[in-house]
């Protein structure tokens, strides 16, 4: 019985030494494993922000309302839709009343001249009197006749050039053509009470009208890149932000305020067309939590091609958990966002 008990206890005993033994073996193999593995860390690949995107129509440069010649239309020589040349003649006009005006004026020019022709005749009556005459007195009374129908042949002569300026000034009105002031597409309709072509032409230069909200109204500037694609057709084009408003579009009932902005673009675009406007952004942001003080300096972990980290010291502001970088550091570059006290330079991180 003795003997049976002890064998027991020797047994007891010898599988608490095994047991021992696998538990130091399996904390020594634990402990040599965290030796030998690298720390894992998360790394990123920095980028801009995304661009400022904003929605847009295609207008022309200048849109104007064209205003007939007084008189009744004569001649239309264009269509709704047509392209015009800058000074195309686009209709005439014929105006009753110059042209009575002008059949006026032309009577009284008549006049005046058969009055002159009159003048010039008698006067050259008194000259062949005064030629033949051999009386001095006779003669000095002639002269001074001459002497005076010459002044007034000079004053009815002027009467008469002013007459024939004011008539063809009124011959020029009686036909008048309404010009192209501009290169442009033509929009027609015609008057409901006179049926006569009522014509608004659309300049060949256009333009993106935007707006940005004041939110987003630091992020862009006159001359600034943008990139603008149509919804439609998905055709693009690069171009510069131009006369940013500093006065906000009263007409907006939002309640935030929005700032109207303009975008040059050629005749790629449709008038009316909707596009979009893409305005590329400078900025590029960090989580604050990549970002750790060193003696009073901000650094971040940058990671090279070998996977080694290095300091990299940046400057930036740090708002809302977000670090908004400001040198230090160009995008496309990878970095630590999740560093700890274990980072050492040179240090081989594990993504």
């Amino acid at each position: 019985m003795k003997h049976k008990k002890a064998l027991i206890i020797a047994g007891c005993l010898l599988l608490l030494v095994l047991l021992a033994i696998t538990a130091i073996k399996i904390f020594e193999f634990q402990t040599s494993a965290s030796h030998d593995q690298k720390p894992t860390y998360s790394i990123q690949r920095i980028h801009h922000t995304d661009d400022l995107v904003e929605s847009g129509k295609i207008v022309a440069n200048d849109t104007r309302l064209l205003h007939n010649p007084t008189g009744q239309i004569d001649q239309v020589n264009v269509r709704d839709g047509d392209h015009v040349a800058k000074d195309a003649v686009l209709l005439t006009v014929y105006d009753q009343t110059v042209q009575d005006q002008v059949n006026e004026a032309q009577n009284a020019l008549d006049k005046a001249q058969q009055g002159l022709n009159r003048a010039i005749t008698a006067n050259n009556k008194v000259i062949d009197q005064f030629n033949k005459s051999t009386d001095a007195t006779e003669r000095e009374t002639l002269q001074e006749t001459i002497n005076k129908n010459k002044d007034d042949i000079s004053d009815q002569t002027r009467d008469l050039q002013a007459q024939q300026t004011q008539l063809t000034t009124l011959k020029n009105k009686v036909y008048q053509s309404l010009l192209a002031p501009f290169a442009g597409i033509l929009t027609i309709i015609n008057d409901e009470k006179t049926g006569d072509p009522v014509i608004t032409i659309n300049s060949d230069e256009r333009h993106v009208q935007a707006k940005v909200t004041e939110y987003d109204y630091t992020k862009l500037a006159n001359e600034h890149p943008a990139k603008i694609t149509a919804i439609a057709t998905d055709k693009s084009q690069t171009s510069v932000v131009r006369n940013l408003s500093q006065v906000p579009d009263t007409t907006d009932k939002q309640n935030i305020a929005t700032y109207p902005f303009t975008v040059p673009v050629d005749g790629r675009f449709m008038y009316g067309q909707s596009v979009k406007v893409a305005l590329p952004q400078d900025e590029i942001k960090l989580s604050a939590k990549a970002v750790v003080t060193r003696d009073k300096q901000l650094f971040v972990w940058r990671v090279n091609s070998a996977n080694k980290v290095h300091l990299q010291p940046v400057e930036g502001t740090k708002k809302n958990g977000v670090f908004v970088l400001t040198t230090g550091i160009k995008s496309g570059a990878r970095i630590v966002t999740n560093p700890d006290k274990s980072l050492k330079d040179g240090m081989r991180v594990v993504k």
